[in-house]
């Protein structure tokens, strides 16, 4: 973890699993702003666009909690992010005055809020596992707070639930790369 100074505020910077997330220093000892924030997706960043560039940007609007910006393994951003202010009305004008704002000279960012999807599906469960194997096989991975089993185009599926929308794109991350769940055909 390093610590950077951007604007008038100090941020701490970390980089795991293909983001880099970058949190004011201000708000690290309390959770992030709160139960419920409102997290704004930031969209079309020009790849050698960073967050020294767009926090001070971002504060225009109000104090920026935390910045999660996506990359790629060779540390270049994939050209989109997550915004969470501290106030949650911040959010909302985030995307009033700043969608569509014109950043490099052929670039408009869009922001919009982002979709608090907290379940994940995993489809075609290999038809050799068992039902109690399978779900063995998923909580050796990953914790969701609960799974469901399901049919789907006569294939067994579940969804799991998870306590955020983070976890739930952990999850699918980590369970994709899980072959011996899933259905060869």
């Amino acid at each position: 973890m390093s610590h950077i100074r951007i604007g008038e505020w100090a941020y701490s910077q970390i980089q795991i699993n293909g983001e880099r997330i970058t949190t004011n220093v201000s708000f690290l000892s309390c959770s992030i702003p709160s139960t419920n924030p409102i997290e704004v997706f930031v969209n079309r960043i020009p790849y050698k666009m960073y967050e020294d560039n767009l926090i001070p940007l971002f504060e225009t609007i109000g104090v920026v909690a935390q910045f999660r910006l996506m990359m790629d393994y060779s540390g270049q951003n994939r050209g989109f992010g997550f915004l969470i202010y501290v106030r949650r009305e911040d959010a909302q004008r985030a995307i009033t005055y700043l969608d569509n704002i014109l950043v490099s000279s052929w670039c408009r960012l869009q922001l919009c809020i982002s979709k608090n999807n907290r379940r994940l599906w995993l489809g075609k469960i290999n038809d050799d596992l068992d039902v109690d194997t399978a779900i063995q096989m998923i909580l050796e991975k990953v914790n969701p707070l609960e799974i469901i089993l399901s049919k789907r185009n006569f294939r067994r599926c579940f969804l799991l639930k998870f306590e955020t929308h983070r976890d739930a794109a952990i999850s699918r991350k980590i369970l994709l790369r899980e072959k011996s769940i899933y259905a060869t055909n």
